[in-house]
């Protein structure tokens, strides 16, 4: 059922963690004799922050070793790059319960924490469409960026979805229904 598979889906998301995020902007030319867009595509290793500011809640995340094998041997993931230069993000839930802490007041190095966190919420602000691989990208980003723990009802995760885009294009269901 529709509400098992989302139950299943937010179950992957909560333990695991993406390892890149990738972003492209897209913005519309139009010249005299040509219509189209410029792409700028931008590709981010994402890892968690982890500190006091997560007030004793210390972020780990299961990983399949035959994934990382794979992404190890295809040079998909430059494992020390991501651990020693990953941005670091936290979700809107642990920002919050931070900042209702002491310990936020004239932290000077908030924006660094949350890191990419900030992109998230400029791109929900200006309410784009959000183009996806497969439905369990948008459970990630609503993970990592939103909830630690999604909804299970199909209405609540939509006005969730609802919250951060207007839509969502997935390049994977594209596929299958058009080819």
């Amino acid at each position: 059922s529709a509400a098992d598979r989302i139950s299943k889906m937010c179950e992957v998301a909560e333990s695991h963690a993406p390892i890149q995020i990738g972003i492209t902007l897209v913005k519309p030319l139009v010249k005299q004799d040509y219509n189209g867009f410029k792409c700028s595509t931008y590709s981010f290793y994402a890892l968690p922050f982890s500190g006091p500011e997560l007030l004793g809640k210390e972020p780990s995340f299961l990983c399949k070793a035959s994934a990382l094998q794979f992404n190890a041997e295809n040079g998909h993931v430059d494992f020390n790059k991501w651990l020693k230069h990953g941005v670091p993000y936290m979700s809107r839930e642990d920002e919050a319960n931070y900042l209702a802490s002491p310990l936020s007041h004239g932290d000077v190095n908030l924006p660094r924490k949350v890191g990419l966190l900030r992109l998230w919420k400029l791109l929900c602000e200006a309410q784009v469409p959000l183009v996806t691989h497969c439905p369990l990208d948008v459970f990630f980003l609503l993970r990592i960026f939103e909830r630690q723990k999604l909804p299970r009802n199909p209405a609540e995760l939509a006005k969730l979805i609802h919250q951060c885009t207007p839509c969502v294009f997935d390049t994977a269901h594209l596929h299958g229904s058009i080819g």
